[in-house]
């Protein structure tokens, strides 16, 4: 069952909280202090140093070699050149597999007090549980192109249009076992677990408001060739998964060949 903490209120006992990083010196220390709120024994930290240039490796490490039972541990894991967001996330998976697991972005900009509530709906059943802001920041043009992917997205997974997908997320340690052990051509964890069948079990929870962040400055261009990408590697509901038995490389093993360096703890 779920545990109370005078912290952060509901938490799964053992979960970890996985962050890709890419060039985030002047931000690690903030975002690490905020997750110390966490209750120690409960959750730990991995962040994922997605070819940073600026140091971060460095600070991660120092980091993660801290000891206190007041703080929450943290693991370093190293790729072996800039992956992406997405790769970060599946070579993160593949060292905490275990677990459930929170996937969250190094900018501060989702609020740490929403974590319980991603990890009850796993408790409740849920294979994987999307956090849903009021209101999701930037542009009226930014807000245009999300509404336009999350189409896209219930268009080649055959998931509701009322899963609003995000990299803001909790998942189930079974679902993250079904993601390692299929094939993968192009990393995308929500098109990865949302074409599964049978299908895994999906909310939306509601999440206090977020902050405007770094991440998701995408050019126009850019999008459009991830949509591309996406309809390329995963197809439409009736023929992804012939689509997808190209590779027959496991999501796990593929990952495994991508991470040069683990910390321990």
């Amino acid at each position: 069952m779920l545990r109370r903490d005078c912290h952060m209120g509901i938490v799964i006992p053992r979960f970890s909280i996985v962050i890709p990083v890419r060039n985030g010196v002047s931000r690690l220390s903030e975002l690490i202090g905020v997750l110390d709120d966490l209750s120690a024994p409960s959750g730990d930290l991995v962040l994922v140093d997605d070819g940073s240039v600026d140091g971060s490796w460095n600070v991660i490490r120092r980091y993660s070699n801290r000891q206190s039972r007041n703080l929450i541990p943290i693991r370093g894991i190293r790729l072996n050149k800039g992956r992406g967001q997405q790769s970060a996330l599946l070579a993160a998976l593949t060292i905490c597999r275990n677990r459930p697991v929170i996937t969250m972005d190094d900018d501060l900009a989702h609020p740490a007090e929403t974590i319980p509530r991603l990890l009850e709906a796993l408790e409740n059943g849920a294979d994987l549980a999307y956090a849903d802001p009021p209101r999701r920041p930037g542009s009226p043009l930014r807000s245009l192109v999300s509404r336009l992917h999350q189409i896209h997205m219930s268009l080649i997974t055959g998931s509701s249009i009322a899963v609003r997908v995000g990299s803001y997320r909790s998942m189930s340690s079974g679902l993250i076992d079904r993601i390692l052990s299929e094939p993968v051509t192009f990393p995308y964890i929500s098109a990865q677990a949302l074409t599964l069948r049978p299908a895994p079990r999906v909310v939306m929870v509601v999440s206090a408001e977020w902050k405007a962040g770094a991440q998701g400055h995408f050019t126009i261009a850019q999008l459009l060739r991830l949509e591309y990408r996406l309809a390329a590697a995963y197809g439409l509901p009736g023929r992804s998964k012939l689509h997808r038995k190209r590779s027959t490389v496991s999501a796990a093993q593929k990952a495994a060949g991508w991470i040069a360096e683990v910390t321990s703890r």
